[in-house]
């Protein structure tokens, strides 16, 4: 269902999208006003319920690929459902807070439940304006805007990204199960991207490698080409406290910066294929020299010196921790190794892994790892436990970073897309 959900979004229309996220809320309220195992508005914990919401989504996604006529009808339909169960969710709201009961809603969240349903209210009008407007003017309910590309947030998608928002927003204050995590994908141009940063802003820098380019995916979902000139086969990228972007150029064996003022700079050459960038506290920049099998170091004064050069293979991406030890994906090893400040060498994970191009790391000091040629996104805890977060709808992932909200950022490359993995925040 999760790949049917993102094959349909990638494809569909801003229209068609509004009504999928009015669909899923009313399927999901409605679900949890029928639960009769379980005090009513409290948080399901079996984890059939997340199965369960994904084949009520799939099936949601099966109405919508009706004909026009019967997309329409079927959408006025949903919206007068979900009035209703609109209406029975703001009784038993009331409900609640009168008779103060403790095994539903905590009481201090009745104020935040009542504001959310008056914000779902608005837009359930507003896209029941919308539909009336799509009938009169003749336009099919499959058709898309001009300016509809999948991953751009725009005017016409105001309906769809409100009703998404409170979906979460229900979803996070327990009214319904939820999946773990939500996955968007962004497919804007983008030719084989093989690295990405996280942008003092918080904003993405891609290498986009195969359009030889260093872009910006903004908060929004628009993307901005900051350097397209110079570049052969960039594959990394990492971002300077001063907001300068360190590029590893693949295949000119440059090691450049690229200042906020647009200036770039070369900074170091003589290597050997290098895939990975990484900036320490310090200021220094650390080298993967790929096909030298090294890892380097230039220091804030210019002087690069080789920090590890035996029981490499091909390694490709680097991370550093806040106190100094590297993280490698020495990548034709199958392995996550770290290198410490006294120069010492550990392998932390060397089993069931293809392939591994990138690391990226969480603020709870956990790896996270694109496990390339498995088609995966995984995670090492601090532990040493393995979980896998995602193995579906990835195709050669060869970046990943960690964004400050916590969220994972994927270079999904042969996919040529930027994906993102939210979590619910509680």
């Amino acid at each position: 269902p999760i790949q049917l959900l993102d094959q349909f979004w990638s494809t569909s229309s801003n229209m068609q999208r509004s009504c999928l996220c009015c669909l899923m809320l009313c399927l999901s309220i409605s679900s949890t006003l029928a639960t009769e195992n379980q005090p009513r508005c409290s948080v399901p914990n079996a984890p059939k319920h997340v199965f369960e919401r994904m084949e009520e989504a799939e099936a949601a996604i099966s109405s919508l690929k009706q004909s026009q006529e019967e997309f329409l009808a079927v959408t006025n339909q949903q919206i007068a459902a979900l009035e209703v169960k609109l209406g029975n969710l703001t009784q038993l709201v009331g409900a609640n807070a009168t008779s103060g009961s403790q095994s539903n809603f905590a009481e201090e969240k009745f104020t935040r439940i009542d504001s959310n349903i008056g914000e779902l209210a608005a837009n359930v009008s507003s896209l029941q304006n919308q539909l009336v407007q799509i009938q009169s003017s003749g336009e099919g309910a499959a058709s898309a805007s001009a300016g509809d590309k999948p991953g751009v947030i725009n005017a016409t998608s105001a309906n769809m990204v409100a009703m998404l928002k409170l979906f979460g927003t229900f979803c996070w204050q327990g009214m319904f199960a939820c999946p773990e995590f939500l996955v968007s994908t962004y497919t804007l141009g983008f030719n084989k991207p093989n690295g990405v940063a996280i942008a003092n802003d918080t904003s993405i820098i891609i290498a986009d490698t195969d359009n030889n380019a260093i872009k910006r995916l903004s908060l929004n979902g628009t993307v901005t080409t900051l350097l397209d000139t110079g570049l052969n086969k960039p594959d990394s990228v990492a971002v300077t406290n001063d907001g300068s972007i360190i590029i590893a150029d693949t295949n000119t064996e440059v090691i450049k910066s690229l200042a906020p003022d647009g200036t770039v700079t070369n900074l170091v050459s003589g290597l050997n294929k290098p895939d990975g960038v990484a900036v320490s506290n310090d200021g220094s920049i650390i080298i993967v020299d790929t096909d030298n099998h090294a890892i380097k170091r230039r220091a804030p004064d210019g002087t690069v010196s080789t920090l590890l050069s035996s029981n490499l293979n091909k390694p490709s991406h680097a991370v550093v921790t806040n106190d100094g030890f590297i993280i490698i994906a020495d990548r034709e090893n199958h392995a996550i190794k770290r290198l410490a400040p006294d120069g010492s060498v550990t392998t932390l994970l060397s089993i069931g892994l293809d392939k591994p191009s990138s690391v990226g790391l969480a603020k709870d000091g956990s790896i996270i790892i694109a496990d390339k040629d498995n088609n995966a996104i995984r995670r090492l805890k601090t532990d040493g436990s393995v979980s896998l977060l995602l193995a579906t709808g990835l195709d050669k992932p060869q970046g990943v970073a960690v964004a400050n909200d916590g969220s994972i950022i994927i270079a999904d490359t042969d996919n040529h897309a930027i994906k993102r993995i939210s979590f619910h925040q509680v």
